[in-house]
């Protein structure tokens, strides 16, 4: 649910201003909103703040590059006073750079190894030819027209004089070696340059040393490397297990600096006073007005003020929703909140979501081996997103044992074994099928009926009646549709047929009437595939059902018991770690479209909840 709000309004002397805004933030409750009332002005001059926020917000870049630079964990941390941020940020920069040297120099030395040694008995031949020399290259099969450029241009020049050798080092790769007068070194290399390829060359100084030793010398230095960057290594981790925390700290307080740099810019003043206002939720009210009182002694006053439904619009939005539904505010997340005077889903969301996984799932055995490692990562994770999935998971794991139980269903087939039996239907025969879709289908139907039933009576609380007519049209039509669809196949008497095609005719006369003729004509008929849509529970969860069937065929058919039990956990486990992502998936699909389209949840977008807090509170 949307948690209630009140706006209120502050003021006092204006130095007092500064101290106020320090208070707010540490209480963590108080949502600063920009004030736009005649006779007042900023608190500051704008240029003043301008002035002050960028060089805290450079000081604030080079803390959170620093922390990028440093590794994340350290095995024993042991903060150490703090060292200028001047100095502390030469040393890691430093060592960074020179880190990431040789890092290069690593993998340039392991890329080009076995292309050197390839070409060292090449080479090695002309190593003392008082007249002759060679250079190497390599070359991939995409520069093969570059390459034939380079050969028939080195053949035409000197005609004789040279000789090209080719030989792959691994697929896709070919070395090159030319030889040719020394006396014709600098055409040589300026031709490979000019059809784009490069001298094989080392990073170290070793360009004059015989090919032999080059190759002696990159073999030295690959061992050499490992020790150097792992003492760079220890040397950022020794900084960080010191440093981090410090850092971490200094970067809360700039935050915290910066928010109260921007709340000071949005205050209004009058010659002596200064005046802020803001939201708050309403269960906070009477504690903030005490703790105000207390720690001013009736310096500052607080007045609550009438709220036009205009600025009930723009309220800030806070979930506060019951610990099994609060989870699965972590889904709705990935959008806007809904606007302050519309519903809050998640409740509807928290029973539906691990309905549908459940129903696609269905096994019993499959949703054991869901609940287990979630109920470890339960009680080992803190409260926050992690923990949060971890619930939702379990509740998922719940509706899948229990739709394991009415379908009969334990690793698919192997519970018969064990006389567990289909209690509601059997997704394996024709007849379980259609039961099957019937059931999809009429979920489809009551998810979609309760979505406009939202929309109709949201749009009459805000006296928008052309959007509660749509939607009451639309809903006739469904139901005129189901009226004689059920008439036709005789489960209601025919005259219910005539009622259902009097619906169904009123509907789509309300939604043309509302809608125009070309949306008007169509969407009526969106409405009705939006409902087949859910059919998507019973294709994805009768192939389910067949995955299970099949990896106990598959082990059936390898005739020894015990392999026979190993291949189909084997099978059983990939099917199901196959199979997990689309449960998910569709059924935040059905959510996201089907459903939020009906009440139109996402063209009602709110704003989030964001008091001026400490940035320690918010977990930054």
């Amino acid at each position: 649910m949307i948690t209630r709000m009140r706006k209120l309004l502050l003021a006092g002397k204006k130095p007092l201003l500064p101290e106020l805004l320090a208070f707010i933030q540490g209480e963590g409750v108080f949502q600063v909103e920009q004030l736009n009332e005649d006779g007042l002005s900023p608190y500051r001059d704008p240029q003043e703040i301008n002035r002050s926020l960028p060089p805290l917000e450079k000081e604030l870049g080079r803390l959170d590059a620093l922390l990028l630079l440093l590794p994340r964990k350290t095995a024993i941390p042991s903060p150490s006073p703090p060292v200028a941020l001047d100095v502390l940020e030469q040393e890691i920069v430093g060592i960074r750079s020179r880190l990431s040297q040789l890092e290069e120099e690593k993998r340039f030395l392991a890329t080009y190894q076995k292309a050197l040694c390839v070409l060292l008995p090449l080479l090695s031949a002309l190593q003392t030819s008082p007249r002759l020399e060679a250079l190497g290259f390599l070359s991939l099969p995409r520069e093969r027209v570059n390459l034939a450029k380079l050969q028939s241009a080195l053949e035409k020049e000197l005609a004789g004089r040279i000789e090209w050798i080719s030989q792959a080092v691994e697929e896709g790769l070919s070395a090159q070696v030319i030889a040719y007068p020394k006396n014709d070194a600098s055409f040589i290399r300026a031709a490979l340059q000019q059809h784009g390829f490069s001298e094989l060359r080392l990073p170290d100084k070793s360009e004059d040393l015989p090919a032999v030793d080059r190759v002696k010398r990159m073999t030295q230095r690959l061992a050499e490397l490992p020790e150097e960057i792992g003492s760079l290594s220890r040397q950022l981790a020794h900084i960080a297990g010191e440093q981090r925390v410090n850092l971490e700290q200094a970067k809360a307080q700039l935050l915290d600096q910066i928010e109260l740099e921007k709340a000071l810019q949005i205050a209004g003043r009058s010659h002596f006073a200064f005046f802020l206002s803001g939201w708050i939720p309403t269960q906070r009210v009477s504690l903030f007005r005490s703790r105000l009182e207390q720690a001013f002694s009736g310096q500052v006053t607080l007045q609550l003020l009438e709220t036009s439904e205009h600025e009930l619009q723009q309220a800030p939005v806070l979930l506060q929703n019951k610990p099994i539904f609060q989870p699965f505010e972590l889904l709705l997340s990935v959008f806007q909140p809904p606007r302050y005077d519309r519903i809050d889903p998640t409740p509807i969301v928290g029973f539906f979501f691990p309905l549908f996984f459940g129903l696609i799932i269905g096994d019993i055995g499959y949703g054991l081996l869901f609940l287990i490692p979630l109920l470890f990562l339960f009680f080992r994770s803190k409260p926050g997103t992690l923990r949060s999935v971890a619930q939702i998971g379990i509740i998922c794991s719940a509706w899948t044992i229990l739709f394991g139980v009415l379908f009969g269903e334990f690793f698919g087939t192997f519970g018969v074994a064990f006389g567990i039996h289909p209690l509601l239907i059997n997704r394996e025969t024709q007849l379980g099928i259609l039961a099957f879709l019937l059931i999809s289908l009429a979920i489809g139907v009551i998810q979609i009926f309760l979505g406009f039933i939202l929309e109709i009576v949201m749009s009459l609380r805000e006296r928008a009646y052309r959007e509660a007519i749509e939607a009451g049209s639309l809903l006739g039509w469904i139901l005129g549709l189901l009226l004689a669809l059920l008439a036709v196949i005789g489960l209601l008497p025919s005259l219910f047929l005539y009622f259902g095609l009097g619906l169904l005719g009123i509907g789509w006369i309300g939604v043309i009437a509302t809608k125009g003729p070309i949306i008007g004509i169509t969407e009526p008929l969106s409405t009705t595939g939006n409902i087949l849509s859910y059919s998507r529970l019973m294709g994805i969860g009768v192939a389910s059902a067949y995955l299970a069937f099949a990896a106990n065929q598959i082990g059936g058919l390898m005739g020894n018991p015990v392999i026979g039990f190993i291949v189909g956990a084997i099978c059983h486990l990939l099917f199901l770690i196959l199979g997990i992502i689309s449960p998910i998936i569709q059924s935040a699909r059905l959510h996201f479209v089907e459903f939020f389209s009906k009440f139109k949840y996402h063209e009602y977008s709110g704003n989030p909840y964001k008091p001026l807090a400490k940035a320690i509170q918010k977990g930054a």
